[in-house]
């Protein structure tokens, strides 16, 4: 089936990367470069209505910064990194709250003992897998945006989140540094820099003109990952195909 799965793909006529970072790979794979097309991940259209935040804050007892994690609960995907910024931020920051959703994959219940360890349960949030409309929430809700992943293909949560207006601290790993700008709409960190995560979140925290500067520049930025977008490049690939075949 490998064989076969390889054999196809040499045969296309393009290949689809969704950052420039995934290039390498489908050359490694054997294709021609000149058949890569990069195409953007999409991201709905509910991610750029505004929404009150009120309710949610209000139903998980939100009262000061909200700093929020979304993805599978797993070491892979180091929410674990976030509950250890938590102690430092907490200095600055005594009313901030990590809120971290997504579903259990065999990480939760050491993320519940870890937070117990550092002395931070109070300040996290662990609601688990979550519906649509609650994650749309909680990124209206949230002040800052944290992805510190091991890797990402795309960082679809961060588009997501970028869409909303939030500035955004990642990993530099994968495909995020074609998403996140450092510097202009957030910051980028080695995974297993700790400390610069926990700088990179306290930054934002501190100065309100930064946050709301890197917020505009992450709503400009989420703005070429719109489903419409996307749709129009794969027309385009479609359409070019169809003329190269006709």
């Amino acid at each position: 089936m490998r064989v076969l799965g390889r054999r196809l793909l040499l045969q296309a006529q393009s290949v689809v990367a969704v950052t420039p970072e995934e290039i390498p790979t489908w050359v490694g794979w054997g294709v021609p470069e000149e058949k890569i097309c990069v195409v953007p991940w999409g991201i709905p259209e509910d991610c750029f209505c505004p929404r009150d935040a009120s309710g949610f804050r209000k139903r998980h007892d939100l009262q000061g910064p909200v700093l929020l994690f979304a993805g599978a609960l797993h070491r892979f995907k180091g929410p674990q990194r976030l509950l250890h910024t938590l102690p430092g931020i907490l200095r600055s920051f005594p009313t901030a709250v990590a809120v971290f959703c997504g579903p259990d994959v065999g990480g939760a219940a050491s993320l519940v003992s870890l937070a117990r360890r550092l002395g931070v349960q109070n300040h996290a949030r662990f609601l688990g897998y979550v519906d649509r409309e609650t994650l749309l929430d909680a990124y209206a809700a949230c002040d800052v945006f944290v992805l510190p992943s091991n890797y990402e293909a795309f960082g679809l949560s961060l588009v997501e989140a970028m869409a909303f207006g939030k500035p955004v601290v990642a990993s530099k790993v994968g495909g995020v540094p074609s998403v996140v700008e450092h510097g202009s709409n957030g910051f980028l960190v080695r995974p297993d820099d700790v400390e610069g995560l926990r700088h990179g979140i306290t930054t934002i925290l501190e100065d309100e003109i930064l946050r709301r500067e890197f917020g505009e520049r992450s709503k400009m930025l989420s703005e070429r990952y719109s489903w419409s977008v996307a749709v129009q490049r794969y027309e385009g690939l479609y359409l070019h195909a169809v003329g190269q075949h006709g």
